[in-house]
């Protein structure tokens, strides 16, 4: 996501918006912003977690919410801690079950991201420059071992066979000639 921006109105956006430095980012996500701030952010635990069963939904955790003032610059024409987007980091592991062995997840933690927004000092401040946004979500997956009683029994080489497999074509002792 992009926002285009003259100098002059980068450095009337920082005026206006200093003690909201997350107000970009409140205009692209909307009310999703607002779940975020109010800490009631969900992820499913399954890949196929069931909307309607809470104990299938883990709570997000979310840091630096409150990133401080925004910090203008007059003389580079820069618009210092603007919340440009978020990292969404989600801890997975292994859920054991000797059938079938599933990843869930285990922890998720959102952290807004913030940046200096700098106009560049060989262009006119009257001409529009591109600030982005970006967010990103990264998947850990917790290194475990399996546990020995959720493995299951290896094969035998070779399986035994019923005495009697071959009935009726079994003999017993050697064959005898009549005469």
């Amino acid at each position: 996501f992009a926002v285009e921006m003259t100098g002059d109105e980068l450095l009337q956006f920082c005026k206006s918006y200093s003690n909201n430095p997350q107000y970009m980012l409140q205009q692209l996500l909307g009310q999703v912003y607002d779940v975020i701030i109010a800490n009631r952010l969900y992820v499913g635990v399954w890949g196929n977690s069931n909307f309607t069963d809470i104990s299938q939904w883990l709570k997000v955790t979310v840091s630096n919410a409150q990133p401080g003032s925004l910090i203008d610059s007059t003389t580079d024409v820069s618009c210092g801690n603007v919340v440009v987007g978020y990292d969404l980091q989600v801890l997975t592991g292994v859920a054991f079950s000797a059938n079938n062995l599933q990843n869930k997840v285990l922890y998720a933690n959102l952290c807004l991201r913030t940046a200096t927004w700098q106009f560049p000092s060989d262009l006119p401040t009257d001409v529009t420059h591109r600030f982005y946004m970006t967010s990103n979500v990264t998947f850990i997956s917790r290194e475990q071992e399996v546990r020995e009683e959720t493995r299951k029994p290896a094969p035998p080489l070779l399986a035994p066979l019923p005495e009697d497999i071959f009935y009726p074509f079994t003999t017993s002792g050697a064959h005898q000639a009549t005469a």
